[in-house]
């Protein structure tokens, strides 16, 4: 909690003339768990008083509902208003605190001090994807949720080290979530969990924001003897679960990292034409080995990257697909 606290005194010193007094402040009766999770200062900022609750570094940031919910108690107890003094945000987080009109700081980085203060100068390591489409780690989250049912009483970091992606991609896919209420969130002890509705009410109502996760398809000749690594997907992944015949070459999926290496490597040869191939390979926006479980692409993702083919009866042939999943 000291680094915190020092990291919180020095930057709002930073933006004023005199260095503001801080005077700690007992937690008095408050429960338990809010006086361990919060040091508590009282500050004179701009003129006014306010009651600081600096959050621990080690804890995961809460949803935007917690700290509002939160802010109107401990203001009742110090007869102050209160202002959350945060280790990290993510953009969307900052947005509903904002729109909530929940004041908070975030040393070094902004301050939303309503009617005193305000420097939200930020940028974040997470984008909004264009037309309100979920990132690739939310898309990933939703289908391994869908898949899987694999999130139950695990934590947002328990998630990333499943995943393979950061705590901070997480925490982004988190908020991209609960905004587009596909999840609801709740805090025990340090941790921050995801409750997801049941797997086909989760798939109907994500939909609008899941986006295909192929990025774009090439031809390729095998550099050496074929690869066994590589997952089917296309048409040839459909052909393996309905009647759908499959090409006369066969259709792989792989991350753009995973295909550099192996062009590097010598086991790919990119091609122009056709006919001058041995397979086509699909880039996708992220690993389909994380979500597969046999030699070809997950079922939705499979959907996903098919769902605009012209072809009538491959669009037959994905509704037997959704019609024989196991939804769990």
């Amino acid at each position: 909690m000291k680094t915190a606290i020092e990291n919180a005194q020095k930057y709002l010193s930073s933006m004023m003339e005199d260095r503001p007094r801080w005077q700690p402040l007992s937690p008095g009766s408050l429960p338990f768990h809010l006086a361990k999770r919060f040091s508590y200062h009282q500050v004179e900022l701009f003129g006014n008083e306010w009651v600081l609750a600096v959050e621990a570094d080690d804890r995961e940031t809460g949803t935007p509902k917690e700290y509002r919910k939160l802010g109107s108690l401990l203001a009742s107890a110090f007869s102050h208003p209160l202002v959350f003094v945060l280790p990290s945000m993510n953009a969307r987080t900052r947005n509903r605190l904002v729109q909530m009109d929940v004041p908070f700081v975030v040393p070094g980085s902004q301050v939303f001090l309503p009617m005193t203060y305000i420097n939200l100068k930020e940028t974040y390591p997470g984008k909004t994807t264009a037309e309100g489409l979920l990132s690739p780690a939310a898309q990933v989250l939703v289908l391994h949720q869908i898949l899987h049912d694999s999130f139950r009483a695990r934590s947002s970091r328990q998630i990333a080290e499943l995943l393979g992606y950061s705590n901070m991609s997480i925490s982004n896919a988190r908020g991209d979530l609960e905004v587009r209420e596909l999840c609801e969130c709740f805090r025990e002890g340090k941790a921050v969990h995801m409750v997801f509705p049941p797997a086909r009410g989760l798939w109907e109502r994500s939909r609008p924001y899941l986006a295909s996760p192929v990025q774009k398809r090439f031809w390729f000749r095998w550099g050496g003897e074929r690869l066994d690594g590589l997952l089917l997907s296309g048409y040839s992944a459909l052909s393996r679960q309905t009647s759908l015949a499959d090409d006369d070459r066969p259709c792989y999926a792989a991350t753009r990292s995973n295909i550099r290496s192996l062009i590097e490597q010598g086991s790919l040869q990119r091609v122009e034409l056709e006919e001058d191939a041995d397979a086509q390979l699909e880039q996708w926006r992220y690993d389909p080995q994380v979500l597969a479980s046999e030699t070809v692409v997950d079922p939705l993702s499979l959907y996903l990257s098919l769902q605009d083919d012209p072809d009538e009866r491959v669009q037959g042939e994905l509704d037997e697909l959704m019609k024989v999943m196991s939804w769990r």
